[in-house]
């Protein structure tokens, strides 16, 4: 079948590359404009300055929603209208070309720089530290897990419970600090030291209940 190079067709869409600019069927809501068809597509947004080109979206009304710019330095940042009003767009997010990305931040130094709160609402929260340990955020029970490696096996080390048991050795501590031996080499021991040199400095452990204390 015979394919144009490019078609404007009388409902406004445009095909470049293909006779479809509705290539997925999506409907009349929207107005098309689709590359490829025969061959894989690509749109260039090409400036002859330092100043970046901009993939924008807005309404017909003149109300400036989001952008997408490509700044000088080949960094990528997205805005958005904080007003849903107007054309003043606010940055926030940016890749850097190192690869860094940032949320509320323009200078990420790290893979993933947040400035601000994050909330997780729904699946476990798994932080791996370059293989070698984790800290997991289990939403099923509400447990926080610490996991370490040794050699090529990780294992639970801590875990502290939702209704706020810590659990050393176990992943069910039966008190509010439960410290368990699970090898000859690793025994129930708890270590207080001083290392200060001073003479007024001291350490214990202090216990007390209902009907005393003790130490």
């Amino acid at each position: 079948t015979p394919r144009d190079s490019m078609i404007i067709r009388a409902d406004g869409n445009v095909g470049i590359g293909t006779n479809t600019p509705d290539e997925f069927s999506v409907g009349s809501t929207y107005r098309y404009l689709s590359v490829g068809g025969d061959k894989p597509g690509i749109i260039n947004l090409v400036d002859n300055s330092t100043n970046g080109s901009y993939l924008q979206f807005g309404t017909a009304a003149g109300l400036r929603r989001a952008s997408m710019h490509a700044i000088n330095g080949s960094h990528l940042v997205f805005t958005v209208n904080n007003s849903n009003s107007g054309t003043g767009l606010t940055e926030a997010m940016r890749i850097k070309n190192n690869g860094n990305v940032g949320i509320g931040t323009a200078s990420p130094g790290s893979k993933l720089t947040v400035e601000g709160d994050i909330r997780q609402t729904t699946g476990d929260l798994l932080y791996t530290g370059g293989g070698n340990w984790n800290i997991r955020h289990l939403t099923n029970d509400q447990n926080i897990t610490f996991d370490t490696t040794t050699g090529s096996t990780t294992s639970e080390k801590m875990r502290v419970r939702a209704d706020g048991k810590v659990g050393i050795g176990t992943s069910s501590p039966a008190s509010l600090l439960h410290v368990s031996g699970i090898s000859s080499s690793l025994l129930p021991l708890v270590d207080i030291s001083n290392t200060s040199n001073s003479t007024a400095a001291s350490c214990g452990l202090s216990v007390t209940g209902g009907g005393g204390s003790g130490s």
